[in-house]
């Protein structure tokens, strides 16, 4: 897309200017014409009318609330945690030399 013109892109329309007015008042009177006729012309449906609207989501995550942490599952986490930084700062640069020397 280098070298092309935003305005090329997005197919923005030029501003309304007292001489185009009555071009964009035609294209409104249009546009408002094809709603009418779309509303007067439609069916209803009638099947979706009883659904809930009050706006939940079926999101799993706001249904069940989070139980809070047991005190073991906080430790095993603290060791792993301990572990991992063990590893990090011995096992990584014994493997190191190890391996290079």
């Amino acid at each position: 897309m280098r070298g092309l013109d935003l305005k090329d892109v997005l197919e923005i329309p030029p501003p309304i200017t007292e001489e185009n007015k009555d071009r964009y008042i035609e294209e409104l009177t249009k546009i408002t014409e094809a709603d009418d006729w779309i509303e007067r012309h439609s069916i209803d449906n009638k099947s979706n009318q009883d659904v809930n609207k009050s706006g939940q989501h079926r999101d799993a995550k706001t249904t069940f609330e989070e139980e809070p942490a047991e005190f073991y599952e906080v430790i095993i986490e603290a060791v792993v945690g301990l572990v991992g930084v063990i590893i990090l700062f011995f096992g990584v640069p014994l493997l190191g030399f190890v391996l290079f020397y």
